[in-house]
């Protein structure tokens, strides 16, 4: 019995200090590569390439279906007694032909043209965006932070318009859902201030059967119109 000990223990042996320092210069090393990496890899994740979007340019398609639709609503304003209320429908195409046709254009509010928000709608009534954010540091001039937001939007007589936020990503990148959250409330916050002035132009806002439903108020918009000339 007491043979048999002393040759398990003459087995076991103890590392020696070279092994030893080798084994804490590695988990050493590999602590220091995680620390780097990390920031570097969260910094590449947030920020991207700016991207720099050409003038928009309209095809024969585009101004067909422009022409299409300011035919739509010039009936409405070319009969002898102007409606109180009209029906616009609209297809996910003609939308988009609206997003390219207003692309080249720069709202006060925006610090870059509509095109560079890449609006789209699709067939289910849901819009997208990507709002690019360039930060101010000089170092940063080549970089943005791109925020994707998919949303939907309605509106039932009477009632202030509804923007429902769908997903709120950064760089593809999704969010937690108190971010979402904080949007949405901002988003919230926006609608309310204008609820007047939308409600005195639209009735009511609703996708139905792969088509926007727009009721709107020719008589309000010609007023609109008129009071700014």
């Amino acid at each position: 019995m007491s043979d048999t000990t002393s040759q398990t223990d003459s087995t076991v042996q103890t590392p020696s200090p070279k092994v030893k320092k080798i084994f804490w210069l590695s988990l050493a090393l590999v602590v220091i590569i995680v620390i780097t990496a990390v920031p570097f890899l969260l910094f590449q994740a947030i920020f991207k390439p700016w991207k720099e979007i050409p003038p928009v340019s309209l095809t024969s398609k585009d101004f067909s279906l422009q022409y299409k639709l300011m035919r739509k609503v010039y009936k409405n304003f070319s009969s002898k007694k102007i409606p109180e209320k009209a029906v616009l429908r609209l297809t996910s195409e003609e939308i988009n032909s609206l997003f390219k046709l207003a692309g080249n254009t720069k709202p006060q509010k925006l610090p870059f043209p509509v095109r560079y928000l890449q609006p789209v709608c699709s067939d289910n009534g849901v819009f997208s965006l990507t709002y690019p954010i360039r930060p101010k540091q000089s170092w940063l001039a080549d970089k943005a932070i791109f925020l994707n937001v998919l949303f939907r939007i309605s509106k039932q007589e009477g009632k202030n318009l509804i923007c429902t936020l769908d997903s709120v990503k950064v760089n593809n990148i999704k969010l937690p859902a108190s971010v979402r959250e904080k949007l949405q409330q901002k988003i919230d916050m926006e609608i309310q201030k204008e609820a007047r002035n939308i409600s005195g132009l639209l009735d009511s806002l609703a996708f139905v059967n792969g088509k926007l439903v727009v009721v709107y108020k020719p008589q309000a918009l010609m007023r609109r119109a008129m009071g700014k000339f």
